[in-house]
């Protein structure tokens, strides 16, 4: 096992880098990201990707909303311009990234986390929790209406 200190947080290596353990490692993981990529290309998610679908599914939902408001070349006849589409979609995309309650909850400072009781962690994670439902409530809403809008 191996230290380095940075002046930071002390970090945990299992491996020396010059290791013959610390090789093979390196091989497996290596190969091991290319059966992802490879289960990327012919199905779209990968067996890593699985661990954590819903933050998969998030991550992949609001990139793709942002990047359709990039490159798109129209817009519903619903809407009164493709600047309103636009806006629309990085709004749904906002509203995905705020999703996970453990996302919503990092917005507060370390130093408040530190500062706050027990009791008051749990008001606050609740209020995050409550604000991700809003989130996830409005965003399907938006996206039953106009899934099969999102097109270019």
């Amino acid at each position: 096992m191996a230290f380095d200190n940075d002046n930071s947080v002390f970090h945990f290596n299992v491996y020396k880098p010059h290791s013959i353990r610390g090789f093979f490692h390196k091989v497996r993981s290596f190969f091991r990201n290319l059966k992802y990529a490879k289960q990327r290309i012919e199905r779209g998610y990968s067996d890593a990707d699985l661990w954590n679908f819903d933050l998969y599914l998030q991550r992949v939902l609001a990139g793709g909303l942002r990047d359709l408001s990039k490159i798109n070349t129209g817009y519903p006849d619903a809407y009164p311009s493709e600047e309103a589409w636009k806006k629309d979609l990085n709004d749904v995309a906002d509203l995905v990234e705020r999703f996970n309650p453990d996302d919503i909850f990092d917005d507060y400072s370390e130093s408040m986390q530190l500062r706050i009781s027990n009791g008051e962690f749990i008001r606050y994670y609740d209020k995050a929790v409550d604000e991700a439902d809003e989130a996830k409530s409005i965003a399907f809403d938006w996206l039953k209406i106009h899934f099969d809008q999102l097109w270019d």
